[in-house]
């Protein structure tokens, strides 16, 4: 009888080591993963008026000493980054905003707290009001143009069914 309890009692140990074993490297797996950018805002390929503030956010913390940010436009000049910061998971880039009309690349590089690099980019539209403004009055000088020649029909035909007197 003793030496069933001792079977069973060395089968349960070995079985938890199992288990243990099996479950850090389920953990150290996931630990080990390298940072994913989950969402930025500006969201790749936005088009805003502004563009003061981006942020990335990852699935994992960033060391925060390892954190860069460049701004380029189209023509390959680089914007000016005035800051960069981590929180935890989340990296932030302030920019001189003021920024003129145009097409920008932001580039991030990160490490997450594995100290695995991750380099990524996304591309963002920047649209002065005056643009939109010049888009807005264009469309409405389309409409009041096709009013114009419905009117114009309207009256044409309303002039070509009255009699002459």
């Amino acid at each position: 009888m003793a030496l069933r309890t001792r079977s069973r009692t060395a089968a349960s140990f070995v079985l938890c080591v199992l288990v243990g074993v099996a479950l850090l490297m389920l953990v150290q797996g996931s630990l080990g993963a390298q940072a994913r950018l989950l969402e930025s805002s500006p969201a790749d390929g936005a088009s805003v008026r502004d563009l003061e503030v981006v942020t990335f956010e990852f699935d994992t913390l960033l060391r925060p000493d390892d954190a860069a940010v460049t701004v380029l436009r189209r023509d390959g000049t680089e914007v000016t980054v005035t800051a960069v910061t981590v929180d935890r998971s989340v990296l932030t880039a302030r920019l001189s905003g003021g920024l003129p009309s145009g097409n920008y690349e932001v580039s991030y590089a990160v490490e997450g707290s594995d100290g695995r690099l991750n380099e990524g980019s996304i591309r963002v539209s920047v649209a002065s009001p005056a643009q939109e403004l010049s888009g807005g009055l264009l469309a409405v000088l389309a409409i009041a143009a096709g009013m114009c020649v419905l009117l114009a029909v309207v009256f044409w035909r309303d002039k070509k069914r009255r009699p002459a007197r």
